[in-house]
């Protein structure tokens, strides 16, 4: 699953589904990335960040950079397609992300 809404994430993670996620930073360490600890079926959902570091990452949702209502945040915005594609290239080539059924 590519997704850019963590509620996705956490379903692929409770029902064992590889997940990449285009997340913003203004809720970092709270729903993405998913910790180490925890047990092997949620650990395997991969949630990756593809966003720069702004000056107002973990802003709480509370963004006061210039954007319309109805747009993306300019964290999600600086997202380019070829930058989301080649990231999930990458993860699915990993020998752990492949499964045998």
């Amino acid at each position: 699953m590519l997704t850019n809404d963590t509620s996705a994430v956490h379903l692929a993670a409770a029902t064992g589904v590889h997940a990449l996620c285009i997340a913003g930073g203004w809720h970092w360490d709270r729903f993405v990335p998913y910790p180490e600890s925890l047990p092997v079926q949620a650990a395997r959902v991969h949630a990756v960040s593809m966003v720069d570091e702004m000056p107002c990452f973990r802003c709480g949702g509370y963004c006061t950079l210039p954007h319309q209502p109805n747009e993306p945040r300019p964290c999600v915005e600086r997202v380019s397609v070829s930058r989301a594609l080649e990231v999930l290239d990458r993860v699915l080539s990993l020998p752990d992300f492949r499964t045998d059924g």
